[in-house]
């Protein structure tokens, strides 16, 4: 098994094992995904548990895939960063799992991106205490 940073395969992530080992025992209420792409993250978190997720995904493309997720999902369509604006989003194919905001990744494709900081988000949508954040940012 391969874990951590860099490993392109969610299956061999580890994430499931800590979702499913860690994570659930915790009885977590309130979960944010930051880079949710197209939400394989999101669905294993209101697989194995009861708690409100958010998932923040900045990519057009990926975020119209959000919408298949059931409504315990809140589907947010910005980045995050230190302030909010705009940015301009990096991509080599419509729902690259690889999109970011750092400039300096070579990629064929950009789209400009609404950006919020997260303290933003938790008042836009009025989330109360947070139990988990997950972030998968590429790098930003």
């Amino acid at each position: 098994m391969h874990w951590g940073y860099g490993n392109m395969h969610f299956n061999g992530s580890g994430e499931k094992w800590f979702v499913t080992h860690v994570l659930v025992s915790t009885k977590p209420k309130t979960i944010i995904d930051v880079g949710a792409n197209i939400g394989e993250y999101s669905k294993l978190l209101i697989d194995k548990t009861e708690a409100k997720v958010f998932a923040i995904e900045p990519n057009p493309h990926s975020f119209s895939k959000l919408s298949e997720l059931p409504e315990r999902v809140t589907k947010v369509p910005y980045a995050i960063s230190n302030q909010s604006g705009e940015a301009k989003l990096h991509f080599r194919s419509n729902c690259d799992e690889q999109a970011s905001l750092d400039p300096m990744r070579s990629t064929s494709n950009s789209v400009t991106v609404k950006v919020k900081t997260l303290v933003d988000i938790v008042n836009e949508y009025s989330i109360g205490e947070i139990d988990f954040v997950k972030i998968d940012t590429e790098g930003f």
